[in-house]
């Protein structure tokens, strides 16, 4: 599957594309790879709202606590 269409504009992803945190790593190959770029709560969250979603939501709707 191809990226994400909102990769580049994606607060989440500019901000943890470079994390080291597994979580974040993992988020990361299956939202924003791809593979389940349709499900992500960040997407839905921009449709629904017209607004992104917060930059520590993560794809699965959850918060990211540093």
């Amino acid at each position: 599957m191809a990226p994400c269409d909102l990769r580049d504009v994606c607060s989440f992803f500019r901000t943890f594309n470079t994390s080291k945190d597994p979580i974040c790593i993992g988020f990361i190959r299956k939202f924003c790879g791809g593979d389940d770029s349709a499900r992500c709560a960040r997407k839905r969250f921009l449709r629904e709202r017209k607004t992104e979603a917060p930059p520590d939501m993560m794809p699965s709707g959850r918060f990211y606590r540093y």
